[in-house]
């Protein structure tokens, strides 16, 4: 998916599709990580610099701050999405069930303690482990 802006590009179109065709590989991002250069100012304070901050004009000033990743690591917003859709465990709730699905390929869910609320009106009417 392309990363541009605030979104991934509809990522779980194609994450979606691993459920459908199992040899299908998808959800990769492009970019990960914003491509920026650690310089300093005249004051010779640190920031990171992008595409055009040199005087040049090397793109259309749209292709610079793409990542899921911040140049200085930090996640962007953009990272929810990609975790929502890479998460290992998927839960279908329905009105008197719920059904989860565990997508790890090598983990099973054995190694999780999972805790479960059952609320009616916003009260708590029983929880436990499963």
């Amino acid at each position: 998916t392309h990363s541009m802006g605030n979104s991934n590009g509809g990522m779980h179109k194609y994450t979606d599709l691993s459920e459908k065709y199992l040899m299908y590989q998808g959800g990769f991002i492009w970019d990960y990580i914003d491509q920026g250069i650690l310089t300093k100012d005249i004051y010779g304070k640190e920031y990171i610099a992008f595409g055009g901050d040199f005087g040049d004009r090397p793109t259309d000033y749209n292709f610079c701050t793409n990542g899921i990743v911040y140049a200085d690591r930090k996640v962007s917003p953009k990272m929810q999405e990609v975790k929502y859709n890479y998460q290992s465990f998927m839960v279908n709730v329905e009105e008197t069930s719920a059904v989860i699905k565990n997508n790890n390929l090598f983990i099973d869910m054995s190694k999780y303690k999972l805790k479960y609320s059952l609320l009616k009106n916003g009260e708590v009417k029983e929880e436990g482990y499963l």
